[in-house]
């Protein structure tokens, strides 16, 4: 199976192909639209909102029992 695979041309076609779009995708680029920056006084106008609230999750991935000397 596999040497009818390698003897067949259509594997390096699909190869070169998608080299091909690879390259060409990275010609281009994409740019987001930016985020609105705030000044200090906008800032400090949203303490006396009461519709915002801020919700910290902190998840401690790094048990003691699985780490080595230098942390990895």
């Amino acid at each position: 199976m596999w040497r009818r695979l390698v003897d067949s041309p259509w594997p390096y076609f699909s190869a070169a192909g998608i080299l091909l779009l690879v390259a060409i995708a990275t010609q281009f680029e994409v740019r987001f639209p930016s985020r609105p920056e705030g000044s200090v006084e906008e800032i400090e106008k949203l303490r006396e909102r009461g519709d915002l609230s801020v919700l910290f999750i902190l998840v401690d991935t790094l048990r003691a029992d699985r780490l080595g000397i230098y942390g990895y």
